[in-house]
């Protein structure tokens, strides 16, 4: 798990090291043989999810306690997301497309999210 941490360190300062060009940014992708797993703490009113080993957290504030598929919540996010569509298109599993582009890394949003955190869909969890 350590080791999972600092290359996450490494990735983010890399990615973020040329910031300062004025241009438009491109897409940032890197494939990884682990999927992703998560560790969930509902708080009623709450819902934290963290994902591992690429470092990925989610925070959502709204009602979570009826028995529908989704709620509608405010969430944050921050962190490597595995991006399903791509991951799709490079044949699925066991190979998955883990996001690095910048404006993607983190998001504060009124969101629909699942009742259960599924890995191709972190931006939603």
């Amino acid at each position: 798990m350590k080791r999972y941490l600092i290359n996450g360190i490494l990735i983010f300062t890399i990615v973020f090291s040329p910031t300062s060009s004025h241009g438009p940014p491109k897409e940032h992708f890197f494939i990884s043989k682990h999927q992703p797993k998560y560790l969930l703490v509902n708080l009623t009113v709450a819902r934290i999810v963290i994902w591992y080993p690429w470092p990925f957290i989610s925070v959502s504030f709204g009602w979570m306690l009826d028995n529908s598929p989704k709620f509608k919540v405010l969430q944050m996010y921050f962190g490597i997301k595995c991006d399903g569509t791509r991951t799709a298109m490079l044949g699925g599993p066991p190979s998955f497309a883990m996001v690095l582009t910048p404006k993607e890394l983190a998001a504060f949003r009124m969101n629909d999210i699942n009742r259960i955190p599924v890995w191709n869909n972190q931006g939603g969890s």
